[in-house]
């Protein structure tokens, strides 16, 4: 049988787990991986809604453009049409699993999270700290080997190197792109605790830096005001 079973909390995660309910909780769902079935993603709302104020998904499919641009190549618009047609289905989905869950379960997409000029100030800062801090990039760059090696190096055999460098700035932007969500959502969204898989950790472990001024002190006029937390389920 299928379950859902926790695994760590950090900062306010913690609080949530001891029995605060009154934080809200959200979920990024990814478009690609088999682990974000409909099946999955109903045992992670039935658990959020026991535990937060209010729980939302974000459907992360204008993101994924990055990935389209950086793995296929293809130019900005190709990859955000395409980014689209299958967020619409994962988006049809999505709303299936939080319709059991009523006036419970919210459901974005990402564009709804991009629009918004605190975002943009967010990403804008820490897409110019990559190019211009180099233990910003060090991380950043680790993170994306750690997690994707060996679609990287299959990249870098099948374009050449130079070519690789261009394709893996557009794979930054989606790490930039994710931490920046983790920042604007957690503060000026009112959504302070990110529920997420243990393999999302790397990123989170950046937002914390980011936060403790590890990289640049000017991180501290973009960030928003208050406290944010992880938590790690994972389904078996």
């Amino acid at each position: 049988m299928v379950k859902i079973n926790f695994l760590d909390a950090e900062g306010l995660g913690k609080e949530v787990i001891k029995g605060n309910k009154n934080y809200n909780g959200w979920f990024g769902v990814g478009l690609t991986s088999k682990y974000y079935s409909k099946e999955n993603l109903t045992l992670y709302a039935e658990w959020s809604v026991k535990h937060f104020n209010s729980f939302m998904f974000v459907i992360a499919d204008d993101i994924e453009r990055f990935n389209l641009m950086g793995f296929k190549g293809l130019n900005e618009k190709e990859a955000l049409e395409e980014a689209r047609k299958k967020g619409n289905e994962k988006y049809k989905m999505v709303l299936e699993a939080a319709e059991k869950f009523p006036h419970k379960v919210e459901v974005k997409r990402w564009q709804e999270i991009e629009i918004s000029d605190e975002y943009k100030i967010i990403f804008n800062q820490l897409d110019k700290d990559y190019d211009k801090l180099p233990v910003l990039r060090e991380h950043i760059d680790n993170t994306l080997w750690a997690n994707i090696r060996t679609k990287l190096e299959s990249l870098r055999i099948k374009v050449g190197d130079k070519e690789f460098e261009k394709r893996f700035r557009q794979l930054v932007k989606y790490a930039i792109s994710e931490i920046s969500s983790i920042i604007y959502l957690g503060g000026y969204h009112i959504y302070p605790v990110k529920v997420g898989h243990k393999g999302e950790r790397v990123y989170d472990k950046i937002v914390d830096r980011i936060y403790s001024k590890h990289y640049n002190k000017v991180h501290q006029k973009i960030l928003p005001k208050g406290q944010r937390g992880n938590i790690y389920l994972q389904i078996e």
